[in-house]
């Protein structure tokens, strides 16, 4: 008996028919339109925010080639008038003989007079269990300025009454919830409590 040979058709390639160029087209303007849409997005979001640690060298190094907006000369100098712990106030200046423009800044935002650097790095160093003694070995390491003691105890203090308000509010709130979900009239409502703090042990 011979064998039986079948013979299976080749499939044509499309090649596009009259719709399409016209949803190419479509296509790649709607293409371009989201990557448009991205790029704006991507760009509104990276704006640059919170702290960064650089070497203050290499930031006086860039200034000197910058112009100064009021005479457009490359000669701005940048001077540091004082610091206070990991904050610093400077100021920069043109140097030009004729141009009077001087303009005086902080690297940390401030809050009540209080830079926003030393609060962080004491509350930090509190979050983690650790003190003053810490915070100067850090400090040291990074080769950065440091709080004196005084200044670093009295930080502490006023990071304690800020705490302890936030707290006190928070567990108030909490209190008023399980009131709430076990729908008691009570003044005293048993329930389970867990409460969580910094470290003990300090260094």
């Amino acid at each position: 008996m011979g064998r039986s040979t079948t013979t299976r058709s080749r499939k044509r390639k499309f090649c596009g028919n009259q719709y399409s160029s016209s949803m190419s087209n479509v296509n790649t303007s709607v293409v371009v339109s989201a990557e448009q849409k991205e790029n704006k997005q991507r760009h509104t979001s990276n704006k640059l925010t919170g702290n960064r640690i650089f070497d203050i060298e290499i930031l006086m190094n860039v200034f000197p080639i910058l112009f100064c907006p009021v005479c457009l000369q490359a000669n701005l100098f940048l001077f540091e008038d004082s610091v206070f712990g990991l904050c610093s106030n400077l100021t920069l200046k043109c140097n030009s003989s004729n141009c009077d423009f001087v303009k005086a800044f902080s690297t940390s935002k401030k809050y009540n007079k209080l830079s926003e650097i030393n609060i962080r790095i004491v509350y930090g160093l509190r979050l983690i269990g650790r003190g003053f003694s810490a915070a100067v070995k850090l400090c040291s390491t990074l080769n950065l300025p440091n709080l004196s003691k005084m200044a670093y105890r009295s930080l502490e203090k006023r990071i304690l009454l800020a705490v302890t308000e936030v707290a006190k509010k928070t567990m108030e709130d909490a209190a008023q919830e399980v009131k709430t979900l076990k729908n008691s009239q009570e003044n005293v409502i048993r329930c389970g409590v867990s409460v969580d703090g910094t470290w003990q042990r300090r260094g």
